[in-house]
């Protein structure tokens, strides 16, 4: 009777007694968080996580792309520069690139063209997992233009000072992401 009592838990909505392995609660029907096991989580070593130097390499590769695509649009769109074609170029250049790592991200394990060329790649933080879409949208906000991309890595500069995952934009936290080694 004592190891009954010892396996039981308590289901967080209606505060009934349940048995430890169960995932849903009998009483009131809600699903109950599963614990991730030794074997789902994923620690990395700290030398698994890419360099500031490697990831600035890539972001600017990448930068540099995004420009390029964002130019040629242009010249097909607009025939004379003037003040609207660089206000309209820069809101341009920051969809073109949100796409760009969007869909790069999604679709090719993490990697853009900047961090397939330099070997990483960016995975969740728990599982080092390829991440969901959700907190790919999420990672992808700021990044995707010079200007956003400067202020997002200035802030995580300053909340992440020490941290040992290597975050280095705040948008990281927020995404529960990391930037690891991939050779």
């Amino acid at each position: 009777m004592n190891s009954d009592k010892m396996s039981l838990k308590t289901c967080p909505r209606c505060g009934g007694k349940i048995r430890r392995n169960e995932a849903i609660c009998p009483l009131c029907g809600s699903l109950l968080k599963r614990q991730r096991t030794k074997r789902e989580k994923k620690i990395l070593h700290k030398d698994q996580y890419a360099s500031f130097g490697i990831r600035l390499l890539a972001w600017i590769i990448d930068i540099i792309i995004i420009f390029l695509i964002t130019w040629i649009l242009m010249l097909f769109l607009f025939y004379r520069m003037d003040i609207l074609f660089y206000l309209i170029f820069h809101l341009i250049a920051y969809f073109v690139g949100f796409l760009y790592f969007f869909l790069f991200e999604t679709f090719i394990d993490g990697q853009t063209l900047g961090k397939l060329i330099l070997g990483i790649k960016t995975v969740d933080a728990e599982t080092s997992q390829p991440i969901s879409f959700r907190n790919n949208i999420l990672n992808c906000l700021l990044k995707c233009h010079w200007l956003s991309g400067l202020i997002d890595f200035i802030i995580g500069m300053i909340y992440n000072y020490g941290e040992p995952e290597k975050r280095l934009r705040i948008m990281e936290n927020v995404s529960q992401t990391v930037v690891i080694k991939t050779r």
